[in-house]
């Protein structure tokens, strides 16, 4: 089993119910802006040409969409992890800006 820590790092949004009602509605708050932004991001389609759309077609070519999801509901799944890692302030090289390049060189 993964520590709490370890848990946190991997979540998308991290809410604790360890204080009182107060505290829980301050962190709810918080993460309210980037969720809306989110959930905007999630549902609408991608722009033609971007590496969203370039990251759908590989996503639709090389999976069987699992019983209970549909083929949108994996590709933003797949999206939202692919963004997060590669979007991470740490990285300097294999970046979404990387990813986007080797998408390019398959299509050449």
């Amino acid at each position: 089993q993964c520590s709490a820590t370890v848990r946190a790092s991997r979540a998308d949004i991290v809410v604790s119910n360890q204080w009182d009602l107060e505290a829980a509605r301050k962190q709810l708050t918080a993460c309210l802006p980037g969720l809306k932004s989110r959930a905007v991001t999630a549902t609408s389609p991608p722009p033609p040409g971007s590496l969203r759309e370039r990251w759908n077609q590989i996503v639709s070519a090389a999976t069987r969409t699992p019983t209970g999801f549909s083929l949108t509901d994996v590709q933003n799944r797949w999206w939202r992890t692919l963004r997060d890692s590669y979007g991470e302030a740490g990285r300097h090289y294999h970046t979404l800006k990387h990813v986007g390049a080797m998408c390019a060189l398959l299509d050449e």
